[in-house]
């Protein structure tokens, strides 16, 4: 019931959420994404005052990474494989279907 976007990689993700008019309300993020790393992600969504507020919930297959995650403020982190009620609990909090 959620419209979903996806993108490559954290370059393009960026792009694709300044060029949005309505911001969406929850950006999935993966800790292992190419081209730009989610703490330069993290940092250019920060600093744009259009998408600093959006809740950021991260995921990862290495529970390593998922450990050093704190430091990028997000809502929620969630290890692969993913707990899908618990994902769509977390959704439901920041989006209407």
């Amino acid at each position: 019931g959620y419209s979903v976007a996806s993108a490559a990689d954290g370059e393009e993700a960026l792009s694709y959420l300044q060029q949005q008019q309505t911001p969406p309300c929850l950006i999935l993020l993966d800790l292992m994404i190419p081209r730009m790393n989610v703490w330069d992600f993290r940092a250019a969504q920060r600093r744009d005052p259009l998408l600093a507020p959006i809740p950021v919930v991260t995921i990862s297959a290495h529970a390593d990474l998922l450990a050093t995650a704190d430091p990028l403020d997000a809502t929620a982190h969630f290890p692969k494989p993913i707990d899908m009620a618990r994902l769509i609990t977390t959704i439901n909090r920041y989006c209407k279907a």
